[in-house]
Parts: structure tokens; C-alpha cells; sequence
């Protein structure tokens, strides 16, 4: 079985890397600096995802610059799909980007 937070983490890596600061420890862009912190809040308490989904969406400008968004969305996706059953990301941006349980 796959770790889809690992994985998820592994997508953003090169994010983290070029948004860390390493005098203080924290990141360039404060949507980066929150994203980490909710991975991280998740990581100690899994209820927190809808906060981590938060995280993204409110990153994913920045997220784009960086990394190929549409596997980021993937393994949010499979995150979602652990903890609620099959959900999809809207890859529509015309209709913004939300998460909606399939039906």
C-alpha cells in the first residue's frame, strides 16, 4: 500500500525547497508557510484534512509556479478517498477548484 501523504509531500518537495528560508526556518510566501503547516497538522491529527485541502487550494497560485499542479490534485485526491470514500478535485478553473464527493 502506498503513503499518499508521503507521496503528496514528495510533489511539493521541490515547493518547500526553493520557498525555505533557512536562516529562520519559515517560508517566502506565507500561502507555502500555511500549506506546511497544515501537512504537518494532519500528520498529528488526520481529522484536520479539510484544513490541508484549505491549504492547497488557497496555495495552489504558487504551487503552480513550482510543480505540476494536476499531481498535486491526485494526491490530495487519494488522501480523500482514504479517510471519505471516492472524492474528485474540480479541475475546472473557470468553476473555481473544489472537492466534491462522487456519487
Amino acid at each position: 500500500m502506498t503513503d499518499p501523504l508521503g507521496e503528496l509531500e514528495d510533489a511539493l518537495y521541490y515547493m518547500f525547497e526553493l520557498q525555505h528560508l533557512p536562516l529562520d526556518g519559515r517560508y517566502i510566501n506565507p500561502r507555502v508557510e500555511n500549506l506546511r503547516a497544515a501537512i504537518d497538522g494532519f500528520k498529528e491529527d488526520p481529522s484536520k484534512l479539510s484544513e490541508l485541502v484549505s491549504a492547497f487550494s488557497d496555495a495552489q497560485s504558487v504551487i503552480e509556479n513550482y510543480v505540476d499542479t494536476y499531481k498535486v490534485k491526485q494526491k490530495i485526491q487519494a488522501l480523500l478517498a482514504l479517510q471519505h470514500g471516492v472524492w474528485q478535485f474540480n479541475l475546472n478553473k473557470n468553476e473555481g477548484n473544489e472537492f466534491s464527493k462522487r456519487e
